[in-house]
């Protein structure tokens, strides 16, 4: 059995954040494409998201926080040029294994920032 939680947090602008989404194009299970990244951006726009949380798996460190950040920030460009007011953050899914096999260093954990905690 898969359990997938999406959780979304209210912030003091009320504009939700979501907070586990694979909208990057081209890596793991997420789109296919920029194309529909900007769709998916959007309609998250559309339904009074502000902030997403990008969730690339991380796998062996194949994905790592600068990579991340690189594509976090072509789509935040890409978003910003055609208008679309949604604000990405990088984040990233980690394997149980991962976490349990001591690899605790593969991606630097921070806090969300400042207004954004529930």
């Amino acid at each position: 059995m898969i359990w997938i939680v999406f959780i979304m947090v209210r912030t003091p602008t009320h504009s939700l954040v979501y907070t586990h989404c694979h909208i990057l194009p081209g890596i793991d299970d997420g789109v296919a494409d920029s194309g529909i990244s900007l769709e998916m951006a959007s309609i998250a726009a559309e339904d009074r998201i502000g902030t997403i949380i990008v969730t690339p798996h991380v796998i062996d460190g194949l994905c790592t926080a600068d990579f991340i950040q690189d594509k976090v920030e072509d789509l935040q460009a890409l978003l910003d040029d055609r208008g679309i007011s949604l604000r990405l953050m990088p984040g990233a899914e980690l394997a149980i294994s991962m976490c349990l096999g001591g690899q605790k260093d593969v991606y630097p954990v921070s806090p969300l920032p400042a207004g954004l905690s529930p």
